[in-house]
């Protein structure tokens, strides 16, 4: 999960393939802002949809149990995606 989009990584093929784009993204804008090659799903770039805005459960785990672990590791995304 990203800023723009949600990726899946297949840790066999070491490769990531895109599996959704946040509202108002698009998958060109992806490729222009990734620095490494990665996977579109079967079908191409057309069978990549909108990520779902998450449930509020979703976004409660988000913000008291992952955030305060990323913010471990990467503070400065943290602060800039959790506040």
């Amino acid at each position: 999960m990203t800023g723009k989009c949600r990726m899946s990584f297949d840790a066999g093929a070491k490769r990531f393939t895109l599996e959704t784009v946040h509202p108002g993204v698009t998958v060109e804008e992806i490729k222009d802002n990734t620095g490494f090659d990665f996977d579109l799903p079967e079908g191409g770039a057309e069978n990549v949809t909108e990520t779902p805005a998450p449930a509020a459960n979703e976004l409660e785990i988000l913000r008291a149990d992952i955030a305060p672990e990323i913010a471990k590791t990467y503070p400065d995304f943290a602060k800039r995606v959790f506040g």
